[in-house]
């Protein structure tokens, strides 16, 4: 029913600029010219020797990203400063704001799963469609989607035993007997010794034309690895965007002439390794490591002595901890390698993008790779400021079966502030405390990634959030588990001392409750919270879709506290739909901006807002425009509950 109304609504009210919408806009385009020329201005005079007249936070004399001011980042990362409240479905816009280093990640690109179904005992021949029973019970048989006019990769270190029969027609592998021949067969193919590719290239099998689905079936699954998209190992990578490349280069006034060497960051390290100069596999051998370093082709690079193997790849591949790197794994497509130390001036080759660089653990205290020729005698070894740190200033860290983090609890733990955690598909049981952070969290799938916690227990919610941005999830709060007191939790607790002076945005998020509100927020001085394109179910017999109090503190209150509900649906069992309280704070002043919200309560349709105070002595319709605590801002229209819309001659 809600959504039929919504329909209604939104055909029947189209929406045009308002006041805000036109000055945010003015505003905004005004910032950003000040800023790019400020953030220009700052990263023309960015020098080594400047930047290393600096001392850090420590006293030591070494400038780093983590000591950096805010202005200085910005200036390296784009020349302009990232408004966190200003949103673009423009790509160019986005891509020229984000500080990436020129690699965008991609979705996992392995096509087997161990949860697909699959048959043992028999295999199917794909060069006649016919099935075998099999000559032991280690085959397993897979049955994949696919389409003609593409290629099937397959790694090189697949078994000899591997067929793949090419189908028109879905074939249910546990059907599959002795002497069935396939629905739909087409073609097939097999891996052959005698013609295994060079080392770090894959099998490249044309689809047929007509083929929807490839029925794998091999003896040896765990090592197998078959994608429509790369040919390299079966790991999450990420690939070289070069338009983002060349923001990036154009956008970087610093010279990046300090280490790129470090040994320090786990993520791009391997202990227990080599790359060969070979073939660039990795080669099993005790006391050395290997580390990884994006890179650009063309770009000159200079290595101090200790480093006995450099090796350059044509894909970076984000980060080495958790691949599974064993003797023999080859992780991107080999460009070129070399054994030689001391390398000077040496030019990455066309083509490459990530390095792997082996050395002894025992020669890495003095170790360093600059930019360009090393002109002076090297120096201690120790990482400053250069192009693959500003790779770190925005990252993204995924959530989901197989990503970075199994849980969105461990990306925020991990997470610093301007990080994006990326939610893929799936239902996360758990309570996510992000308080403190400024972050932005956003699921790729708004009905499928779903943070889902009981909240019988008020201090233990499925969200407690206040800083930054919110999208594309669903938020349930249920009522598994057994209270410890009659307190009961949102599904999102937006009240944080250190959002003050912040934002935070909400957008294309469902809200779920069946024993309390959907959204409680405790605003604070110089603060905005904004809702727009949200669903609140409260489900609750006496629940509230939205509870929002003024800010709550025994010193003077601001006149700058701000929240705003545009474009939502918003729906309760029974209780009050938009529940505004006054603390009674002298100096607070709070403004709500409602526009094209829909209003229902099921069971009371006249209980849509409220406004009283802390005490509880109800002010009435009128306390939400005549309260000293509250009021409703001159642009809000459009709502179906008429307390929300301000009448012309108010305006």
């Amino acid at each position: 029913m809600t959504e039929q109304i919504v329909d209604i609504v939104e055909a029947n009210m189209p929406c045009s600029s308002d006041v805000v919408s036109v000055a945010k806009g003015a505003g905004g385009e005004a910032g950003r010219v000040v800023a790019a020329e400020t953030a220009t201005d700052v990263a023309t005079r960015l020098t080594d020797e400047a930047l290393a007249a600096k001392i850090d936070k420590h006293g030591v004399g070494q400038v780093t990203l983590d000591n950096l001011s805010n202005e200085v980042k910005a200036a390296m990362s784009g020349g302009s400063t990232l408004i966190w409240d200003e949103t673009t479905n423009d790509l160019n816009m986005e891509q020229a704001m984000r500080s990436r280093y020129g690699f965008i990640p991609c979705d996992a690109l392995m096509l087997l799963s161990p949860d697909d179904p699959h048959a043992s005992g028999v295999y199917v021949n794909g060069l006649s469609g016919r099935v075998n029973t099999a000559p032991d019970g280690a085959y397993r048989i897979y049955v994949v989607p696919v389409q003609g006019h593409d290629t099937l990769y397959i790694n090189r270190e697949a078994n000899t035993s591997l067929q793949v029969a090419f189908t028109s027609r879905y074939n249910d592998p546990t059907t599959l007997a002795n002497g069935t021949n396939l629905i739909g067969y087409i073609s097939g193919w097999r891996a052959n010794e005698a013609t295994k590719p060079a080392a770090g290239l894959p099998y490249e099998v044309p689809i047929p034309d007509g083929s929807r689905y490839a029925v794998c079936s091999s003896n040896d699954m765990p090592h197998l690895y078959v994608s429509v998209r790369t040919g390299i190992s079966g790991v999450d990578r990420v690939w070289h965007d070069p338009r983002i490349a060349e923001l990036d280069a154009a956008k970087l006034d610093a010279r990046p002439t300090r280490n790129i060497f470090d040994p320090s960051n786990l993520r791009y390290r391997v202990d227990g390794y080599y790359v060969s100069a070979d073939d660039g596999t990795f080669v099993a051998r005790e006391g050395y490591m290997c580390v990884a370093i994006p890179v650009d082709p063309g770009v000159h690079l200079s290595f101090s002595p200790g480093f006995e193997r450099v090796c350059f790849y044509r894909d970076w591949v984000g980060e080495l901890t958790g691949l599974g790197v064993r003797h023999g794994t080859q992780l991107s497509v080999f460009v070129a390698g070399t054994v030689q130390g001391g390398l000077q001036d040496y030019p990455v080759p066309d083509g490459a993008h990530m390095m792997i660089v082996s050395i002894k653990t025992a020669n890495t205290a003095r170790a360093q790779i600059e930019v360009g020729s090393a002109s002076t005698p090297y120096v201690s070894g120790r990482p400053g400021i250069s192009v693959t740190d500003i790779h770190d200033l925005d990252r993204t860290l995924t959530v989901g079966p197989g990503r970075m983090y199994s849980t969105i609890s461990a990306a925020v733990a991990a997470a610093s502030d301007s990080d994006e955690i990326l939610v893929y598909p799936g239902v996360y049981d758990e309570s996510v405390h992000a308080w403190g952070k400024r972050l932005r969290i956003r699921g790729t799938s708004k009905r499928d990634c779903i943070l889902r916690h009981s909240a019988m227990h008020y201090a233990d919610p499925p969200l407690e959030m206040s800083r930054g941005e919110l999208s594309n999830l669903t938020i349930i709060g249920d009522d598994s588990g057994t209270p410890t007191d009659s307190s009961r939790a949102y599904c999102m607790h937006v009240e944080d001392d250190t959002a003050a002076g912040a934002s935070f945005l909400v957008h294309d998020v469902i809200f779920i409750n069946a024993v309390h509100s959907c959204v409680g927020i405790g605003l604070r001085n110089h603060y905005t919270l904004e809702f727009r394109g949200c669903e609140f179910h409260a489900t609750g017999a006496s629940n509230a879709a939205v509870y929002c109090h003024d800010h709550e503190t025994s010193t003077h209150g601001e006149d700058d506290q701000h929240l705003a509900i545009i474009d939502c649906s918003l729906e309760t069992a029974g209780g009050t739909v938009i529940k505004l309280q006054s603390q009674e704070i002298s100096g607070n002043h709070a403004t709500l901006t409602a526009q094209r919200n829909i209003l229902v309560n099921h069971a009371n349709t006249s209980n849509l807002v409220t406004m009283s105070k802390w005490d509880g002595r109800d002010e009435g319709q009128d306390g939400l425009l005549g309260s000293y605590a509250w009021t409703l801002t001159t642009t809000s229209q459009l709502n179906t509950a008429d307390i929300l819309n301000v009448a012309k001659e108010d305006q």
